[in-house]
C-alpha cells in the first residue's frame, strides 16, 4: 500500500510525518474522514495521540498505532 503523490505533495521530504506505510494508512483515514482531516492539518501532527487530537477512528488509531512502532516514521 502506498500513498498517493497528490497527498504526499502535501509535505516536502523531510516533513514527510510517516514512513511509506505509515502515510498509505493516513492518506485513508483523509480521504474517509475529510473533515477530521482538516482539523487534524490545522492543528499540525505534533502531538498524534488520540487522547490529545481529539479523534478515536479505527483508521486514526491504525495510523498512530503503526507510528508507535515502526523505527522508519519520524518522530511526530
Amino acid at each position: 500500500m502506498i500513498a498517493s503523490a497528490e497527498f504526499l505533495d502535501q509535505w516536502t521530504l523531510e516533513d514527510m510525518p510517516a514512513c511509506d506505510e505509515g502515510m498509505a494508512l493516513l492518506e485513508v483515514f483523509a480521504r474517509l474522514h475529510t473533515e477530521e482531516w482538516k482539523g487534524v492539518l490545522a492543528k499540525g501532527l505534533i502531538d498524534v495521540r488520540p487522547e490529545v487530537i481529539g479523534l478515536y477512528s479505527e483508521r486514526w488509531i491504525a495510523f498512530v498505532n503503526h507510528c508507535n512502532v515502526c523505527d522508519d516514521c519520524n518522530e511526530l
